[in-house]
């Protein structure tokens, strides 16, 4: 097991996420950065989606209480810092697999270029699957350690597996994976027809910024202000991780991993499934821009984001 020494401002447990059940009001969830959850597990031999840590800008600190080999992706600045029980540090860089021993402390210092990283374990973290998923949704309480975010004092088992070739590190192809997007590319819809046409230029004539009001479970957006026809509030209908929000405000809100099942404002548009990885290093303060692609663009870029992962892989 490995027990948290200093669990930084927000950490959590994290998989791919429960998929199948929004209709029972169970949010989906998941690590805010999927692709370096892929990463992390295949440099590790995991199981594609095997859990692990989520850790929000840094401060995290753990002591392992067996041998085990760790893996630290989704930011190109983090890095890892091992103290041997001699004393002696050891720093690795994001992209890299180390074997720690039991006794070793792991520290994750403050890193400024993604929004969160994952650290991954060899086996994942083994709390209770509920739902088909280990992933933590704190507002619900649900899933992860005890549904909450993880404290002081904590300690996590690992799964037991079966042994797969561990890689010694990323391709070079790392920092290309996990560079600080300075767009999105998104789809109109499903309320695109209830903003005035000027708003729907304002999307992107120009860069929004970041605001500090961000969370798992939505990133407010703070720039040109977006017009409706007529009322901000709709009948609640479906959410998705992507949709872009507007309420009465004007001021866009991107629904997060932990975004409600439903939601009753005016959704002017989605970031495709390609850029939803990238979204989810975004930090507070940063400026980011939409740009709008059609549906057929959407789906190469899918196929090409794939394509790369499984390059990055091979």
């Amino acid at each position: 097991m490995i027990e948290i020494l200093t669990s930084g401002p927000f950490s959590t447990i994290q998989d791919k996420g429960r998929f199948g059940y929004q209709h029972l009001g169970v949010p989906t969830s998941g690590a805010l950065d999927g692709d370096g959850l892929l990463i992390g597990n295949a440099l590790l031999g995991n199981a594609p989606h095997d859990s692990a840590i989520e850790i929000c800008f840094g401060g995290f600190k753990a002591k392992a209480h067996q041998d085990c080999a760790i893996c630290l992706t989704g930011s190109i600045t983090a890095h890892l810092v091992i103290t041997a029980q001699d004393g002696t540090k050891t720093t690795y860089e994001a992209g890299r697999t180390v074997t720690i021993r039991s006794g070793d402390i792991c520290e994750i210092p403050p890193f400024g270029d993604s929004l969160s990283c994952l650290l991954c374990l060899s086996g994942g973290i083994d709390v209770p699957v509920i739902y088909g998923s280990r992933s933590t949704t704190v507002t619900a309480k649900l899933g992860g350690y005890e549904g909450r975010i993880l404290a002081a004092g904590d300690k996590l088992a690992l799964t037991s597996h079966q042994a797969r070739p561990i890689r010694d590190a990323a391709p070079d192809a790392y920092a290309d994976l996990f560079a600080k997007p300075s767009r999105l590319r998104i789809l109109f819809g499903p309320q695109d027809f209830w903003f005035t046409a000027e708003a729907l230029d304002a999307l992107t004539a120009a860069p929004y910024r970041i605001s500090p009001q961000t969370s798992r479970m939505g990133m407010r957006l703070i720039g040109a202000c977006l017009a409706h026809k007529g009322p901000a509030d709709i009948v609640s209908d479906g959410m998705v991780r992507g949709a872009i929000q507007v309420p009465a405000d004007g001021q866009p809100i991107l629904a997060m991993a932990d975004h409600g099942t439903m939601g009753g404002y005016t959704k002017i548009g989605c970031v495709i499934s390609a850029d939803n990885s990238a979204m989810g290093r975004l930090r507070p303060h940063d400026e980011v821009r939409f740009e709008v692609v059609t549906h057929s663009e959407a789906e190469a870029a899918r196929s090409a984001q794939k394509a790369l992962i499984t390059a990055a892989l091979s």
